[in-house]
């Protein structure tokens, strides 16, 4: 696909003109999303494609959603050419259409070919509505009559369609409601056809995270959820994860909201109308938080902050062939709110891997705050917390257990804490511990506080602690 365009800027002759504006036409242009190479190459020189873009709109080509927002998002200015193509499907006389998408129609057949151009007219009219082109809409109620006119010929059950796209975009025109969710408004934004009514419902369509921290009911307000979706901002980005939630609306119309792969990124596909991509920060961290699912790999890996690590409580509890690590984390966030990542310590078991499979939660959280993991393979890849506000007190829990398989050491690593720069102001490890198993050698000052029942509570606090060695328990 790069050879295409790179051709043409190369050399623009006629002869590889026609070759990009047929490329353009054939509503082939979600193939450069996966060409990086030559998705910068459109980007780079917008300018000098853009007026290709708008030939492959005009009569015979098909009318195409997906071109027609790249226009919208990326050469906005070209908008009065676009509606200029674009009015060329509502002229009389058009009897002829390009292929689209590998068309394979018949058109040798007359009513076949009459239909083909009606689905095309009713593109187009859709395609001006997204526009607001209502200065077209004079031209466009004259190519209504004249299609009812001609469908009553052909029959009107297969001309149904078109009529009724046209219809919609008409009224879209007109201020009236249109017929899918959410409709571009032209400029830059979405029109809802709900209104304040919004959807009845919404529910989460991700998988479960590996770890507790599930979104509040809160969350879940479709109202709420429903208005950021209309304030978003239209993109062209088309890569997305299938994780996300589903708005259910009165007569069974759904919508579904899945992530995309950069921050800030969502598409929205609605059943019988085309998908629209948006862009809001806000709504993705909440689609975020519904989901479960681990923030875009280019967020994991500009997780740089200045977050402070401020404080730790964990307890490691011990059995007969058995143990159980839980923490009590408490960070601050620096003063731009900056996500942060957190990789807790492995526990380790010799002659067993380590424990590795942390489940998290913050406790008492800002509505806008959440913990979710790096990744979904591997779970012992920590987890980004996203603190919501400058300078929070951010309080993390977390725990861990397995088997110990007959073995008589467990090392918890505390020597990883150095990586954050500063001593941590406050520390305090415990072991709780079953007498039956003997006495416990530890390879820090651990001191007995509590004896109950047949187990005995060791205990060790500094602060501030710089840790120098990891703590290892063994019997």
């Amino acid at each position: 696909m790069l050879g295409v365009p790179g051709r043409y800027l190369r050399e623009p002759n006629a002869e590889t003109r026609r070759a990009l504006v047929r490329i353009m036409s054939n509503g082939y242009l979600g193939m450069y999303a996966h060409e990086p190479d030559t998705l910068a190459l459109i980007l780079l020189n917008m300018a000098r494609l853009a007026p290709l873009f708008v030939a492959a709109q005009a009569p015979p080509y098909f009318p195409d959603a997906e071109l027609q927002a790249w226009i919208r998002v990326l050469a906005p200015r070209h908008r009065s050419e676009m509606v200029r193509a674009l009015g060329g499907w509502l002229v009389p006389g058009r009897d002829s259409v390009s292929p689209y998408h590998g068309m394979l129609e018949d058109l040798s057949d007359p009513e076949i070919r009459w239909l083909t151009v009606a689905r095309a007219r009713a593109a187009a009219a859709q395609r001006l509505a997204d526009w607001d082109a209502r200065e077209l809409l004079a031209p466009m109620r004259a190519m209504r009559i004249r299609m009812g006119t001609e469908a009553r010929k052909w029959g009107a059950a297969r001309g149904l369609e078109p009529l009724e796209q046209v219809d919609d975009a008409i009224r879209r025109l007109e201020g009236l409601p249109g017929g899918a969710p959410l409709a571009p408004d032209g400029r830059g934004g979405f029109r809802s056809r709900y209104g304040t009514e919004g959807p009845v419902g919404v529910r989460g369509t991700g998988s479960s995270a590996p770890n507790s921290a599930w979104p509040s009911t809160r969350d879940f307000k479709a109202h709420a959820l429903w208005g950021m979706v209309v304030a978003s901002r239209e993109s062209v980005f088309v890569r997305d994860v299938h994780e996300g939630m589903e708005f259910g609306f009165r007569g069974g119309a759904t919508a579904r909201l899945t992530l995309g792969r950069q921050w800030g990124e969502l598409v929205l596909h609605q059943d019988g109308s085309p998908t629209l991509h948006l862009v809001n920060p806000e709504l993705y961290a909440r689609v975020l938080r519904v989901s479960g699912e681990p923030p875009p790999l280019a967020v994991v890996k500009a997780a740089r902050s200045s977050a402070r690590f401020q404080a730790e409580h964990v307890t490691v509890e011990i059995d007969r062939d058995s143990v159980r690590v839980r923490g009590s984390y408490v960070f601050v966030s620096d003063s731009a709110a900056r996500p942060f990542a957190i990789r807790f310590p492995a526990v380790n078991r010799p002659g067993q891997p380590p424990l590795k499979d942390w489940w998290v939660r913050l406790e008492g959280p800002r509505s806008d705050a959440m913990i979710l993991p790096r990744q979904r393979a591997r779970p012992d890849s920590g987890f980004i917390v996203f603190p919501g506000e400058p300078n929070a007190v951010l309080h993390v829990i977390a725990e861990t257990g397995e088997l110990l398989h007959g073995g008589r050491s467990v090392t918890y690593l505390l020597t990883t804490a150095r990586a954050w720069g500063e001593p941590i102001h406050r520390a305090v490890l415990e072991v709780d511990w079953p007498d039956s198993l003997g006495v416990p050698e530890f390879s820090l000052p651990l001191v007995r506080t509590q004896q109950v029942r047949g187990r005995s509570l060791f205990r060790f606090e500094a602060a501030p602690f710089r840790p120098e060695q990891d703590l290892v328990v063994s019997w």
